[in-house]
């Protein structure tokens, strides 16, 4: 499986005011935007997650995926620290959410097991913008904009920031490339935490 390093940053102003600013600096339209939906599953490293627990490694996030309007893939994202990779299920569908079966057999395919039934709690889409960075050509800039988060039931809604900056780039760079200079963001991080009523709550860990 090929890793890879990505790095999250939630913006301070808004996505369209960053990202004019990023084309004025020379960021170019790697492919063109598109809007991304992923649903994700209830598991014990989501739930530790929100908790809190940072030191879990490596963490197993389940997942729906579908790019515009093209049917939902099935992932498995596997993070270590800042290096994550994953593993896409070549059988899509629409409404594949909705049945833990192929969920279940993913995980057993890559040697896991999921002590309780998967169940879908929530799902978040947003537009998001393709740029290839100036100074380092294997660095992929990506801007998360319009992001809109649909909890299940029972499920407090998220709040997110105005948008998200992500630096995706290969683990074997050696160095963290550095942020666009005038970009405001906060600390950098891994993941936007979700917390949600988890059939993991109390669980050991």
């Amino acid at each position: 499986m090929n890793w890879r390093e990505e790095i999250k940053y939630p913006l301070l102003r808004s996505a369209s005011f960053v990202l004019r600013n990023l084309y004025r600096l020379g960021y170019l339209e790697l492919y063109p935007s598109r809007t991304i939906t992923s649903t994700y599953y209830d598991t014990l490293d989501n739930y530790l997650l929100s908790k809190g627990r940072m030191d879990v490694f490596p963490r197993y996030y389940v997942r729906t995926r579908s790019y515009n309007s093209n049917p939902a893939s099935l992932e498995l994202k596997i993070r270590e620290g800042n290096q994550s990779t994953k593993v896409r299920s070549a059988d899509p569908g629409n409404e594949i959410w909705a049945f833990p079966d192929p969920v279940l057999f993913l995980l057993k395919e890559l040697g896991l097991s999921a002590p309780f039934p998967l169940l879908p709690k929530v799902t978040i889409s947003y537009c998001r913008y393709y740029l290839e960075h100036p100074r380092y050509p294997d660095v992929v800039v990506t801007l998360d904009d319009e992001l809109l988060c649909s909890p299940f039931p029972g499920i407090p809604d998220v709040v997110f920031s105005k948008g998200v900056l992500e630096l995706k780039f290969n683990n074997q760079m050696g160095a963290m490339p550095p942020l666009p200079p005038g970009i405001s963001c906060a600390q950098g991080h891994s993941k936007i935490q979700l917390a949600f009523n988890s059939v993991y709550r109390g669980w050991p860990g």
